[in-house]
C-alpha cells in the first residue's frame, strides 16, 4: 500500500492596505544597527508575495532577533515595534501555516 504524503499549504500572509501601511511605518523609526537590520528583513517579508520567500525571511528576522538577546542590546522602539510585528503575524495566520511555525 502506498501512502501519499500531504504537501503542506503554504499561503502568504496577505494584509489590507492600511494594517500593511500601519506595520510598515511602525518598523521606519530610528534604531541602532541591528535593530534596523531586522526591521529592513520584516518589511521585506510583509511586502512580499511569495510564502516560501516569507518564510525564509521571517527565519532570517528569528536569527537576527536571536543575535540582538544574545548582544544584550537595549530595547529601543524599532525593537519593540518589530517584536509587535511579529507578535501580530503569529496570531492572524492559521494554526498549520508553515509560515506560523517560522514566526514562532
Amino acid at each position: 500500500m502506498v501512502v501519499k504524503k500531504k504537501t503542506p499549504k503554504v499561503e502568504a500572509v496577505a494584509l489590507d492596505d492600511v494594517k500593511l501601511k500601519s506595520l510598515q511605518d511602525s518598523l521606519s523609526v530610528e534604531g541602532d544597527s541591528r535593530s534596523t537590520e531586522l526591521a529592513e528583513v520584516l518589511k521585506d517579508s510583509l511586502s512580499s508575495s511569495d510564502p516560501v520567500e516569507q518564510i525564509q525571511l521571517i527565519s532570517k528576522a528569528g536569527f537576527l532577533l536571536e543575535r540582538l538577546k544574545e548582544d544584550e542590546s537595549p530595547m529601543g522602539p524599532l525593537l519593540q515595534a518589530s517584536l509587535s510585528t511579529l507578535a501580530f503575524l503569529f496570531t492572524t495566520l492559521p494554526a498549520k501555516n508553515p509560515l506560523k511555525r517560522a514566526v514562532a
